[in-house]
């Protein structure tokens, strides 16, 4: 077995087995296997406990497990179901984006997109730390707030529209644009910033208001009960 980009594992090995002289080093084999590069999250970790101290435990929890399912179901969905509309050059934007922490390298990982990701959150701080995680040369932070932006959003020029957050924003009922949807929703209403969580998959698909739905679907939120689920709904509002 070889690492990419430097020296056999052998001309690394000292006498007791041990390897060294790493600065070499890229990526093994191992590494680019996976869909998401964790071991950035170290460095970021590092650098929000002394720049964002606030911000440890918020960030900790954009990559729980529910996230990681969310995300990952909506990507592979999506490569599954609608992937012949995607290539190298579509268009993304993440309205609610947070950190983008799962959900940008997916969308690198799963369709190798050329063109730079827009992340739209209304919070500045979690988009400077976004920039600091992914960089920028591949990467678009806006400071909006969807809630107050629906026509100024209604004008972006956009392949695929994300919202992951739907339950934290007012209805998409009346947010109208030519690209692809791709909404998420949930009925867990304990979280006080849930605003907007609906009943059912009915429910929601009724306050998108898509006029062409290409698919839909609903998985656990939960793991240790079987009421609340998360939605998903992809399609076109016009």
């Amino acid at each position: 077995m070889t690492l990419r980009n430097g020296p056999t594992l052998d001309e690394k090995k000292d006498i007791g087995g041990v390897i060294t002289d790493v600065k070499t080093r890229q990526n093994t084999v191992t590494m680019d296997k996976f869909p998401v590069p964790v071991w950035e999250w170290s460095r970021t970790m590092l650098d929000i406990a002394y720049n964002y101290p606030h911000r440890v435990e918020d960030f900790a929890k954009s990559f729980s497990r529910n996230q990681f399912y969310a995300k990952c179901w909506m990507l592979e969905v999506l490569r599954a179901e609608v992937d012949y509309t995607i290539d190298r050059q579509t268009r993304w934007w993440i309205l609610g984006s947070w950190y983008g922490t799962l959900i940008v390298p997916l969308i690198w990982q799963y369709f190798g997109t050329l063109k730079k990701i827009h992340m739209c959150d209304f919070d500045a701080e979690a988009l400077e730390v976004a920039e600091r995680l992914h960089g920028t040369r591949r990467l678009m932070t806006h400071n909006i707030d969807v809630n107050w932006e629906f026509d100024r959003l209604s004008k972006v020029k956009t392949d695929i529209m994300i919202n992951t957050s739907c339950e934290h924003m007012y209805p998409m009922t009346d947010f109208k644009t030519d690209a692809l949807c791709v909404f998420q929703s949930t009925n867990f209403k304990d979280d006080y910033a849930h605003i907007n969580a609906v009943d059912s998959l009915e429910a929601f698909e009724e306050q998108v208001n898509m006029t062409q739905v290409l698919w839909k679907g609903e998985i656990p939120f939960h793991d240790y009960d079987d009421h609340h689920k998360r939605f998903m709904i992809i399609g076109y509002k016009a």
